[in-house]
């Protein structure tokens, strides 16, 4: 059998992406609780996501988003790294700005531990790349960008918010993509 360039390129991508899946998953979680949703998009499942990035870009006037939906059309693929956001149900805690569990749910928001559990995660999945010398972009997106809007539909679990973010995987030479 004989592999060109372009395809072990393309296998090494995908390799890292589930690495980064795995990493971001096992990660330590608050309360033990596991929150971290992972996804992995490729092929023409990355233009609608680009598609997104360009339309909040513009519409919220963050230039960036603009930029790395170019970035993210020349990836072989892009992870997707989502913290469910509901309560973790410490008592007294306030931390998200509410003043209890209950609170922060009836308003539809993310619970402090899901966004910290979110940041553990993507560090956990970025430090899992490095050792690959495969270029990864890091970059955030909000519940806009989403898989499925704001809400999970899957039957396991009960309609929650999630907060969202992302990095694209490819194993083109750094210089392509823009910083």
């Amino acid at each position: 059998m004989i592999k060109n360039m372009k395809d072990a390129e393309r296998d090494a991508a995908f390799r890292v992406a589930d690495a980064m899946c795995a990493a971001a998953h096992t990660a330590p979680k608050a309360n033990g609780l596991d929150k971290i949703r992972t996804l992995i998009v490729s092929g023409e499942d990355i233009e609608p996501l680009a598609k997104e990035m360009e339309v909040a870009g513009k519409e919220y006037g963050l230039e960036f988003f603009c930029r790395d939906a170019d970035n993210i059309r020349n990836s072989h693929c892009v992870v997707l790294i989502a913290a469910m956001g509901t309560a973790s149900g410490v008592p007294h805690c306030a931390m998200c700005g509410f003043e209890n569990c209950a609170e922060m749910s009836k308003a539809d928001a993310c619970c402090s531990f899901s966004a910290t559990d979110l940041g553990i995660a993507i560090g956990s999945a970025a430090q899992r790349s490095d050792s690959s010398s495969s270029p990864i972009m890091l970059s955030f997106a909000t519940e806009y960008l989403c898989p499925q809007g704001r809400r999970a539909t899957t039957s396991t679990e009960h309609q929650a918010p999630y907060c969202c973010s992302f990095c694209s995987v490819t194993a083109l030479p750094a210089g392509q993509n823009k910083l």
